[in-house]
């Protein structure tokens, strides 16, 4: 017998008016009868068992879903501020080095809410998977030593880095870990790639090069970007080396000013600069981030007086 999908996310879908975009047949029918079955590495495959607490993987409206399933969590907490993306979930709190002992049990008792909220909802937090990065002043990191937060009977202690989205964090923000990672995979990529040269056109290895290759350097530049000239050096050596190979020079041709003239390509310095000027025009001009819309301010918003900085914003 199939059993029916009538749970707390037909509740939610009800809350937020969603049930009133679709038929309701056509929404039942979406969320029942989903069936899984395992097939181990010898082929056999395992009975076809019911569920009752998912959605289709892969499907269009799965996601919407999902976040609308975990939409309710930050309720539970008091003291952090959480950050959700998809099944990834982050717990940001912040104070004085002097006041950490009082952060931690706060912490520790909003993972414990967590942990409730999961537990009604039917979901698991997988707790090896759950780690923790103090970020801030180096010398009050150092200070501060090894943080742990005890969850579940086990222990979490303080990593050196963690990686968020792709972008690995590391406590002092130097971002050297991330760069070291994006250099090894730029080179590895760039290797790869040489392969297509002999049987492409210049003009469309260049267009194989710009997508498999330089878009590489543009997700989140705007924050690791900002690193020193001595840890961008790293990827800017991967970055002439492949022009070097595009453009079919040996190994000691200066290649600087070709970068951007033939290839139109930014080093990272130029690329992070490009990128930020990008977002806080889209901010001042465009408002086309209306989530920063509080934080940043053009002077002709705060006065009326008709000066010569009437368009130069600030960051509050």
């Amino acid at each position: 017998m199939r059993p029916e999908k009538d749970f707390c996310l037909k509740t939610k879908l009800d809350f937020f008016l969603l049930s009133l975009q679709r038929p309701y047949k056509m929404r039942k029918s979406y969320l029942s009868y989903q069936c899984q079955l395992i097939r181990d590495k010898d082929g056999k495959v395992s009975e076809v068992g019911f569920t009752i607490r998912n959605v289709p993987q892969g499907g269009i409206n799965s996601t919407l879903l999902f976040s609308v399933y975990i939409n309710d969590l930050p309720l539970v907490l008091r003291y952090c501020l959480a950050i959700l993306f998809a099944d990834d979930t982050q717990l940001i709190i912040s104070c004085d080095p002097r006041n950490i002992t009082q952060k931690i049990a706060q912490l520790e008792s909003d993972l414990e809410a967590v942990s409730h909220w999961m537990t009604a909802n039917e979901l698991e937090l997988n707790v090896q998977k759950t780690q923790i990065i103090v970020l801030g002043n180096a010398s009050n990191v150092q200070k501060l030593g090894q943080i742990t937060v005890n969850f579940n009977g086990q222990s979490i202690h303080r990593q050196e880095t963690i990686k968020s989205l792709g972008l690995t964090i590391d406590l002092k923000l130097t971002w050297l870990d991330h760069i070291n990672k994006l250099s090894r995979s730029f080179h590895l990529t760039a290797r790869s790639l040489f392969a297509l040269k002999p049987v492409l056109s210049q003009t469309n290895y260049l267009s194989v090069i710009n997508a498999y290759l330089m878009s590489k350097l543009d997700y989140l530049c705007t924050i690791w970007g900002s690193a020193s000239t001595t840890s961008l050096k790293l990827l800017e050596r991967s970055i002439r080396r492949t022009a070097r190979s595009v453009l079919g020079l040996n190994i000691s041709s200066p290649v600087g000013v070709r970068i951007r003239t033939e290839l139109g390509w930014h080093l990272p310095r130029e690329n992070y600069y490009y990128f930020l000027l990008n977002f806080l025009y889209r901010i001042s001009m465009c408002r086309s981030i209306p989530c920063f819309s509080e934080t940043c301010q053009l002077n002709s918003n705060l006065h009326t007086h008709n000066t010569r900085n009437k368009s130069v914003g600030h960051f509050f």
